[in-house]
C-alpha cells in the first residue's frame, strides 16, 4: 500500500477520483486528470529506465509547467529529490544531482549534458490509467525531497529542504482555497519558482485546475476564480488594464500593498487577499480587502491555521497600533537552513519562525507589516528605515525605481548610497536633485543618501522585496573595475 506520504500516489488518487476534470489548461492544449496522470506515470517510467531511483536528485532545466509538474509528480513516485536548474548555483553548496533533464525547446548548455524531455516522455495514444499502482515506494516524513531558497530580502539567500510529508501537510491545509472541482487557478510566476510550485501541487493534490495562462480572454473562458502573483508581477500585468468583467480574487503577497494599489486591483477583481506567507512557514495569514456598498475600502484581518504574534524587545505581545516583531508558528514550518547556523539560530527559536519582518496590529484585525529587518540601517548609531527613504525618492517625478543601501565601503560605513531608475527621456541632474530636496523636506539631512547612482534595473527578488546586500555587493564590483582600468 502506497504510504500517504507520497505526494504522487495522493495525485494519482484524485486522477482517479476525477479523470475527467481538467487538470491544465494552456494556450494550446488541455490536460484532464487522467491524462496528466498518464503523463505523470509515463515520465516516471522514463526517468527509472535513465537510473532514477529512491535518493536520486534530479535538476530539470525548462520553462514549460507541463514538463515541470510531470517531473515533479514523477520524482515523487520514485522517492528522488527534485530541484530547478535556475536555481542550481545556489543550491549547489548542499546538493548534487545524479540527473539532468531539460526541455526540448532549450538549446544545448555548455557546462552540463542534459537528456532531453522529447517525445519518447510522453504516453502512447492507447495508454490507460490502471487501478493497480505501478509504484511502491516507502517515503521517510523527513527526506528531503525539494530542495529552494528563499528570496533574500534579509540578507544572501537562504536553503532549505522540503520534505513529501511536509508539503502534502502544507497542501492539505490550504484545500479552504483549493477546493476540489471549483477552484481554477493561475499564477503569474513562472512554472519553476517555488510559489507557483506549492501552489501547483496543492491543486493536484486537492483536485484543482491550473491555468498555466496569461491571457484574460483564456482565463474568462477556463472561468479562473483564483489569481496569484507578487505585487511586482500584477503591476506588470495589470498596469493601465480595465477588464470588462471582474475575475473573483487575487492573492498577493510580497512587497507592501497599499490601499491605493488594492483599490486599482478592486477595479478587475472583486476581492484581493493580501497575504502574509514565506518558504519557510506557508501560508500564515490574510488581510481581506474589498469595496463595501458604499465605495469605501474594507480591510479585515483573517487567521488561518498559524499563530502569528508581534512582540517587543522583552518578547512580550504588542498592543493594536504598537510596532514590533512578527513571528509565526504552525505545524508546517521547515526544521531550519542548510549549512547556515547562524541564520538558523537568528529565525527559528523555541518552535517560533521570526520573519525578520516589523509590523503591527491594525483595527479590524488587520497584520500591517511595516518594514524587514533589513530595511533598518545603522549610521553611527542612529537607526534609519530604509523602506521610507526607497518611497520618498520614488515619489519624484522622473525616477521609476530606487533603492539606498549602506556604503560598503570600510571608511565610509556611515554614509547612505542608492540606486536608481530614470525614466527615459528626463533630465537625470534635474531629477538627482528634485530626489536631494525631497528627501531633505521629508526626512532630514541624515536620511539623505550622499550619492544617487544611475542603474538600469535595481536589484529585487522574485517578491519584489528589496535585496540591499546585493546594492552593495554590485556597488563594491563596480568600483574595483574602475580602480582596476
Amino acid at each position: 500500500m502506497l504510504t500517504d506520504k507520497n505526494i504522487g500516489s495522493n495525485f494519482l488518487a484524485m486522477a482517479q477520483k476525477n479523470p475527467d476534470l481538467l487538470a491544465m489548461v494552456r494556450d494550446d492544449s488541455l490536460l484532464n486528470y487522467e491524462q496528466f496522470a498518464l503523463v505523470v506515470l509515463s515520465f516516471a517510467k522514463k526517468m527509472q529506465s535513465l537510473g532514477v531511483e529512491q535518493g536520486s536528485v534530479i535538476a530539470i532545466d525548462t520553462d514549460d509547467a507541463l514538463d515541470a509538474f510531470a517531473s515533479l509528480m514523477a520524482s515523487s513516485l520514485l522517492g528522488a529529490k527534485w530541484i530547478a536548474y535556475k536555481n542550481y548555483a545556489i543550491l549547489s553548496s548542499v546538493v548534487q544531482p545524479t540527473h539532468w533533464f531539460q526541455s526540448s525547446s532549450f538549446g544545448d548548455t555548455e557546462f552540463v549534458q542534459f537528456e532531453k524531455i522529447d517525445a519518447s516522455w510522453f504516453p502512447g495514444e492507447d495508454a490507460v490509467l490502471s487501478t493497480v499502482p505501478e509504484f511502491d515506494i516507502a517515503i521517510d516524513e523527513d527526506e528531503p525531497w525539494l530542495y529552494v531558497n528563499t528570496s533574500g530580502t534579509t540578507g544572501t539567500p537562504k536553503l532549505l529542504s522540503i520534505s513529501q510529508d511536509l508539503m502534502l501537510k502544507r497542501s492539505k491545509a490550504v484545500s479552504d482555497d483549493f477546493v476540489e472541482r471549483q477552484t481554477v487557478f493561475c499564477s503569474l510566476f513562472g512554472c519553476v519558482a517555488f510559489p507557483y510550485l506549492t501552489r501547483a501541487i496543492a491543486c493536484l493534490v486537492n483536485g484543482c485546475t491550473i491555468v498555466d495562462s496569461l491571457d484574460f480572454a483564456l482565463w474568462n473562458k477556463a472561468s479562473v476564480n483564483m489569481v496569484y502573483g507578487s505585487l511586482t508581477q500584477v503591476n506588470a500585468l495589470m498596469a493601465g488594464v480595465s477588464l470588462s468583467q471582474k475575475f473573483p480574487l487575487i492573492h498577493v503577497s510580497g512587497a507592501k500593498l497599499t490601499d491605493e494599489l488594492a483599490v486599482d486591483l478592486l477595479e478587475n477583481f472583486e476581492k484581493v487577499i493580501d497575504l502574509y506567507a514565506s518558504t519557510e512557514t506557508n501560508r500564515s495569514y490574510k488581510n481581506i480587502k474589498y469595496i463595501a456598498e458604499d465605495g469605501t475600502l474594507i480591510t479585515k484581518g483573517q487567521a488561518l491555521d498559524s499563530i502569528v504574534e508581534i512582540i517587543d524587545s522583552a518578547g512580550n505581545p504588542c498592543l493594536p497600533g504598537q510596532n514590533g516583531v512578527i513571528r509565526v508558528k504552525n505545524p508546517y514550518l521547515v526544521r531550519g537552513y542548510l549549512n547556515n547556523p547562524e541564520a538558523q539560530a537568528a529565525s527559528f527559536k523555541d518552535g517560533w519562525f521570526y520573519s525578520g519582518d516589523f509590523g503591527m496590529w491594525g483595527i479590524n484585525g488587520e497584520l500591517e507589516v511595516k518594514g524587514r529587518v533589513g530595511d533598518v540601517i545603522n549610521l553611527g548609531g542612529v537607526k534609519v528605515n530604509a523602506a521610507e527613504i526607497d518611497k520618498t525618492l520614488k515619489s519624484v517625478d522622473g525616477i521609476a525605481d530606487a533603492m539606498c543601501f549602506k556604503n560598503p565601503d570600510e571608511n565610509d560605513t556611515d554614509q547612505l548610497l542608492a540606486f536608481v531608475v530614470f525614466e527615459d527621456g528626463v533630465d537625470n541632474i534635474e531629477r538627482a536633485k528634485s530626489a536631494n530636496e525631497a528627501c531633505v523636506e521629508a526626512l532630514g539631512a541624515l536620511r539623505t543618501p550622499r550619492r544617487l547612482v544611475e542603474v538600469n534595473v535595481v536589484p529585487r527578488a522574485h517578491d519584489g522585496g528589496a535585496q540591499r546586500w546585493l546594492c552593495q555587493n554590485l556597488y563594491r564590483e563596480n568600483r574595483a573595475k574602475k580602480s582596476s582600468a
